[in-house]
């Protein structure tokens, strides 16, 4: 089959922008992120998670839920925060980079049923929806208690 018979994608000319270091970057290596979000790194997308405990610690430990947040030591090449999600019937974590990388594990204690999951967390969006999940699996263990 000749190629003339195969569909082509064309993705148009690169339209240069801005980059970060003011370099010209082609628009078709851009990617937009969901509801206007910035994608964030570093030390910004680790302040939301230390926000986000301490909102939430107080409320959660009513309902039998303990968070414990753990930094990466001094000087680490890549900073980090784990925060450990326990309960009487499973325990959680989610460890975050600076870098965006992200590790979300789950288990339940009596059944020993365990999930894993790397995550690329490129805004507060992604963050937030992996806190919401650890959350979820860990609610579906604690309501059927």
């Amino acid at each position: 089959m000749g190629s003339a018979s195969r569909p082509q994608f064309d993705a148009g000319p690169a339209q240069p922008v801005q980059g970060v270091a003011g370099a010209a970057v082609p628009a078709r290596t851009q990617h937009p992120v969901a509801d206007g979000e910035m994608m964030v790194h570093g030390e910004e997308i680790l302040s939301v998670l230390r926000s986000w405990v301490a909102e939430r610690a107080t409320d959660l430990g009513t309902k039998g839920i303990a968070l414990t947040l753990d930094e990466s030591r001094i000087g680490a090449d890549k900073p980090s925060l784990s925060l450990a999600v326990d309960g009487d019937e499973s325990v959680g974590q989610l460890t975050v980079w600076g870098s965006g990388e992200a590790e979300l594990e789950f288990s339940e204690i009596a059944t020993g049923l365990a999930r894993h999951e790397h995550r690329e967390l490129n805004s507060v969006v992604d963050l937030r929806r992996a806190l919401a999940d650890l959350l979820r699996w860990s609610g579906e263990s604690w309501g059927r208690g």
